[in-house]
């Protein structure tokens, strides 16, 4: 199929011999041929494979998708925790972008804040950007790859994740075994990144003259009134 499929059917398979057919049949008989089937089996004993690798050579034949990804661990549990990574994978995507790497990732982090709290609302991104930041050194040090997803279908995969309306979806952490070393890319020098005291002033030697808070009054007695507090 040139086009991606409308509709995606994943199937989560363990020893399901019995049923892996007649789902088959079920979805062949709907009225729309534009879809794909994804059986995720979870080390299954008997002939759930082998039926499905029946069907997949019929359904080639017929121009529709079917594809057979085997989970790493036995049972059922294991292989739904797969099946919903390849669905989140399905919309970690940027407009016409997807960023492949999501499905394929072992282990994906979702980072989630409290968005119905007002206070907290305003500081949600720091704190999970926080969160995720001492993750990543974190696996940096037990030898793991790891890549922040900003770029997201983030109703789509709140969906996914049956999140509710107050926890809002910030980022997708990929971690996994890196399957590169790339060299570290150039970076700019600090010349280009540091300003001194004040913006614009690049030049440590050259005394910065403060700007003025703009504000009326009501600033000026807020500003009087605030209690000094440390943390």
């Amino acid at each position: 199929m040139s086009q991606p499929a409308k509709v995606v059917v994943v199937m989560p398979a363990y020893n399901a011999e019995k049923y892996v057919a007649s789902t088959f049949n079920t979805i062949v008989a709907q009225t729309s041929n534009e879809w794909e089937a994804i059986v995720m089996d979870g080390g299954s004993k008997d002939k759930t494979v082998e039926i499905d690798l029946k069907a997949k050579k019929y359904f080639s034949e017929k121009s529709y998708n079917d594809y057979l990804i085997k989970g790493g661990l036995p049972g059922v549990f294991s292989i739904r925790d797969a099946a919903i990574r390849k669905e989140v994978g399905q919309h970690a995507a940027f407009y016409f972008i997807r960023w492949a790497h999501v499905a394929e990732a072992p282990l994906i982090i979702a980072l989630c804040g409290d968005s119905g709290n007002r206070a907290y609302h305003r500081y949600l991104h720091e704190d999970v950007g926080l969160a995720g930041a001492q993750i990543m050194l974190q696996a940096t040090a037990l030898g793991l790859g790891s890549c922040w997803v900003g770029g997201l279908d983030r109703p789509a995969i709140a969906a996914i994740l049956k999140l509710p309306e107050n926890v809002e979806l910030v980022g997708l952490l990929t971690i996994g075994f890196p399957a590169e070393e790339p060299p570290p890319p150039v970076r700019k020098p600090l010349t280009d990144l540091i300003h001194y005291e004040v913006y614009g002033n690049r030049r440590s030697d050259v005394a910065a003259t403060p700007g003025r808070v703009p504000g009326g009054v009501l600033s000026i007695a807020l500003r009087r009134l605030r209690l000094p507090v440390r943390f």
